[in-house]
């Protein structure tokens, strides 16, 4: 299915015109649809479009949490609509008989918009206890076993959505890996969240990332496809170590994995939305309004060095007026832009071995450090909209897991 470095968007509200304008712009490799932001005509129509097209389709089912209630669009699916909410734990993991009968609603759900892989439910695991992980592999194996039984001969790529701050635990960690790789499937699709992260902002602090990248190493080196689902631009490390697609939205909660996502709130709360534009120059979005507001009227310094060139954002550049007051605008500019550098991201790693791919990362990094130091000696206002601890967290995890007697094998392999 991924036969290169690949991009996915993850679709979410306010995604399906993300993806029809990436299909027009060609800078997508493919697109998971959200059931909880659309409903089934609507992901239906998105799906011929994929398929025309030969992208990769897949289908979240959004059954992360128990007891997550009712959501408009979710409930228009029938495995939601006989087994969410609170049934989901209650009856459905442990009734071996309605367990089988929701499993194949899920996988006939998949169906119907000719997925090129089944991607299994799977409950957070919040905790990654020995009997929550017991009880994601017995699930798995039995989504596994009628998977292959009762539908289409594609891959199966089983969902592992985990608290990242429990990776950081070696033991657990190994526990974790232990079941996994006991499973005899095609790939895993793996979302992380974290309980302090600023969802706004790349993953940070070497612990977390040192284990997030040794987990996805430890599934390439055992053969497994891995799909990196929710993520960030930490994507650069991720293509760096082999894996083979990275799933990301327009959104903050779909470049991250927010559990909260799924919580209906008891009431509607109106923000007002924060414009940022992507600069892959420094691995981090900032704000037309303030730093590159800045950066534009600072003598001597020229903007074109935090620019990634896409086809939605010549208007922030194009000198007649500053950032600030050009009226770029979050659908057309800077959604559109994130998700256009995701795929031109993807793109750079095709065709690289995993030594030149890690170079690649390295100097990526090096090179966005760099431009953090030139540009913090010469503004003093809005820098700290740049969380610029990623740059030696970034290098030194990259250096920890390319060291590795894993990785050793791992560059044979990929």
């Amino acid at each position: 299915m991924f036969d290169k470095p690949s991009y996915l968007i993850q679709v979410g509200h306010h995604g399906k015109n993300r993806v029809y304008d990436a299909i027009e712009g060609d800078h997508l490799d493919g697109a998971i649809l959200s059931p909880t932001d659309y409903k089934p005509e609507v992901n239906k129509e998105l799906a011929n479009s994929l398929n025309s097209e030969d992208l990769v389709t897949l289908f979240d089912p959004h059954l992360y949490l128990p007891g997550q209630g009712d959501r408009k669009d979710l409930n228009e699916y029938e495995y939601h609509e006989k087994y969410g909410g609170e049934d989901y734990t209650s009856g459905v993991l442990f009734d071996t008989e309605r367990r089988d009968e929701f499993l194949k609603l899920v996988i006939e759900a998949q169906d119907d918009y000719d997925t090129n892989a089944y991607l299994s439910p799977s409950s957070y695991l919040g905790e990654l206890s020995a009997e929550e992980i017991d009880d994601w592999q017995d699930f798995t194996e039995a989504f596994l076993e009628i998977a292959r039984s009762e539908g289409r001969d594609i891959p199966v790529y089983l969902s592992l959505p985990v608290n990242g701050d429990r990776l950081t635990n070696l033991e657990i960690r190994n526990q974790l890996m232990d079941s996994a790789t006991e499973l005899d499937t095609d790939g895993f699709y793996v979302s992380v969240s974290y309980s302090d992260r600023d969802t706004r902002l790349p993953l940070q602090g070497v612990e977390k990332v040192t284990s997030y990248l040794e987990l996805m190493a430890t599934l390439r080196v055992n053969r497994y496809n891995v799909i990196a689902a929710h993520t960030h631009q930490i994507a650069h490390l991720l293509f760096a170590i082999g894996v083979n697609a990275v799933g990301s939205g327009h959104y903050k909660n779909l470049r991250s994995f927010d559990t909260e996502r799924w919580i209906v709130p008891d009431e509607t709360q109106i923000r007002t939305p924060v414009i940022r534009y992507y600069s892959d120059e420094l691995l981090t979005s900032i704000r037309p309004d303030s730093l590159l507001d800045e950066l534009y009227k600072e003598p001597g310094f020229d903007e074109e060095k935090i620019r990634t060139k896409s086809p939605y954002e010549s208007d922030l550049f194009d000198g007649s007026v500053t950032p600030a007051n050009t009226g770029w605008g979050k659908a057309e500019g800077s959604w559109d832009h994130y998700v256009w550098a995701c795929d031109h991201i993807a793109s750079s790693y095709e065709g690289k071995n995993l030594p030149k791919r890690v170079e690649k990362a390295r100097s990526k990094i090096r090179r966005a450090k760099a431009l953090y130091k030139q540009i913090s000696t010469e503004i003093d206002e809005y820098v700290d909209e740049i969380e610029s601890d990623i740059y030696d967290d970034w290098e030194t995890s990259l250096d920890e897991i390319a060291n590795s007697d894993e990785f050793k094998r791992l560059k044979r392999l990929v």
